[in-house]
């Protein structure tokens, strides 16, 4: 009778972990298609929209057969929340989601950037599957590529997740629909490395439980003024100079952005540290 109710109460979270998993996988793909429209058609009613090509751009084949792996973004994504055996785990994940649709959108309506090349005609099944991705992908939503920011995550769910053989066999498939953005002519080459860097700084703001950094001091102390002011000026001088020069200057955003974060996880760990002390002299 007691192995039958632990059996019991071990279902009975099971599926409450399910159902929580298709809560979250309903509300993140009902906000994607919501966000993704509205920024579209906010940048479709502005005039003279700019693009960021470089010129080897136009060596870039055309690849019919990529927007197999292509569209398999949309399952894994679909998929992955279903993954974690924890709650704990799968809100880690979902916020990374989440966060990464909402910090590209932003950027979408801020820096509106557009695909500049014509995409050639694909016949048959393939034809068919790019038909069906027109209402969604148009010219605009381009920097950071929503696609490689989702790539970042699902790959570190699933090889969370998976082992051996399996786990690198979806590795190279998460390369291969990271490429496929380019060999659909559905991005330019910008949109990859700022999606990766959303992807990154995403999975970063939620990390997998969240430690005191080594050697971060109490907040309020010189220490942590002297540092934290440091590396925020840092990234305000960089930002600066990106927003001077523009063109690929913009990527000097990366480290920008990381020296931020590095800001945002000591005041993180030395809070942490605060409160692990005002609890521990409680």
């Amino acid at each position: 009778m007691q192995q039958l109710s632990v059996d019991s109460e071990t279902t009975a979270a099971d599926l409450s972990l399910t159902g929580l998993a298709a809560w979250w996988t309903t509300f993140l793909v009902a906000f994607f298609f919501a966000s993704y429209v509205f920024a579209a058609w906010i940048t479709h009613l502005r005039h003279n929209v700019p693009s960021l090509v470089f010129g080897w751009e136009v060596h870039i084949p055309f690849l019919a057969w990529t927007i197999v792996p292509y569209w398999s973004t949309d399952l894994l994504y679909v998929c992955s929340p279903f993954l974690f055996n924890s709650r704990a785990e799968l809100a880690t994940h979902c916020k990374r989601l989440l966060a990464v649709q909402v910090s590209s959108v932003v950027i979408f309506l801020l820096f509106p950037l557009r695909f500049t090349f014509g995409r050639p005609h694909a016949a048959g099944l393939l034809g068919w599957m790019f038909l069906l991705r027109t209402g969604v992908d148009t010219q605009f939503n381009q920097a950071p590529s929503l696609h490689i920011g989702f790539a970042v995550v699902l790959w570190q769910a699933y090889s969370r997740h998976l082992e051996g053989n399996a786990r690198w066999l979806m590795r190279s498939w998460i390369v291969l629909m990271s490429l496929a953005t380019l060999t659909t002519f559905r991005h330019h080459f910008i949109d990859l490395p700022t999606g990766l860097w959303a992807g990154l700084f995403c999975a970063a703001m939620f990390p997998d439980g969240c430690a005191p950094l080594a050697g971060a001091p109490l907040p309020g102390s010189s220490k942590w003024f002297g540092i934290e002011a440091l590396y925020g000026v840092g990234a305000i001088l960089f930002s600066a100079a990106a927003y001077r020069v523009g063109n690929v200057a913009w990527l000097i955003l990366w480290p920008a952005s990381a020296l931020a974060f590095v800001v945002y996880r000591r005041w993180q760990s030395t809070n942490l540290k605060q409160s692990n002390f005002a609890g521990g002299s409680q």
